[in-house]
């Protein structure tokens, strides 16, 4: 398992686990907690928390997943994952980042990492999704330089089992004198409407969801891969961050 290749654990509810593509033992298993992680085998593997059984067969992705999968919120049967690698064994593979149904493992959505709109050509997906329920809206950023809102109009009926995305994507992409080294691999922290992330030339910025512009920008002096954490105090919000 690569970095930050850390697991999604999730207690589906009983009539979500009916309607997967579970094995028929697991199906049946009320309570299940499935734990859902990606490897650099280019697999997400689906075990039972309680027995380490595999629950399901894997996804094959097809090349290394080193960041974080992430799993809907809403206890809906989505999941998202970006992509590490864009070369195995010398061949050249598409890199990006995708959705998938839970309900059947197909792909729903693909993102090319390698896109026109790219400032850089570099099309990995460390970063964790973090999604505002509110609003159905996908955030993520990729290491192309981009910052993606992903409005996904899920249309997931939980008695039919019907689940789909109609995606609209929009892009921020940005240049700045003090930032020489375009691509993020800390995840997205947020607060209200506001997100907070550093590139890989150590530009930290504050963005304005609502806006899609920026706030203000600081300096770290570093790369950064560690996600920032935030902590709201009597005395107002703090952000926290380290470089490389």
């Amino acid at each position: 398992v690569g970095w930050t290749g850390q697991p999604a654990i999730v207690r589906w509810t009983d009539s979500v686990r009916s309607q997967m593509n579970l094995n028929e033992a697991k199906k049946d298993k009320a309570g299940l907690c499935e734990v859902i992680y990606a490897t650099l085998d280019g697999k997400i593997y689906f075990l039972d928390l309680e027995d380490g059984k595999a629950t399901r067969s894997p996804i094959k992705l097809g090349a290394p997943i080193k960041g974080s999968v992430s799993v809907d919120p809403r206890g809906w049967p989505l999941l998202y994952t970006g992509q590490g690698i864009d070369t195995v064994k010398g061949k050249s593979v598409k890199i990006g980042y995708r959705i998938y149904s839970l309900i059947d493992q197909k792909q729903l959505l693909f993102i090319n990492g390698k896109e026109k709109q790219s400032p850089r050509r570099w099309g990995a997906f460390d970063c964790s999704a973090l999604l505002d329920v509110g609003s159905d809206t996908l955030l993520e950023l990729g290491e192309n330089g981009i910052l993606y809102s992903i409005k996904l109009n899920t249309q997931y009926d939980a008695d039919q089992g019907s689940l789909s995305i109609d995606p609209i994507i929009d892009r921020y992409t940005f240049k700045a004198s003090m930032s020489g080294q375009l691509g993020m691999e800390n995840s997205l922290c947020v607060y209200d409407h506001y997100a907070y992330f550093t590139d890989n030339s150590g530009m930290l910025q504050c963005m304005d969801l609502n806006t899609f512009e920026p706030v203000w920008l600081a300096d770290v002096t570093d790369d950064t891969d560690a996600s920032s954490a935030l902590e709201e105090e009597a005395g107002g919000l703090s952000l926290y961050t380290a470089c490389e």
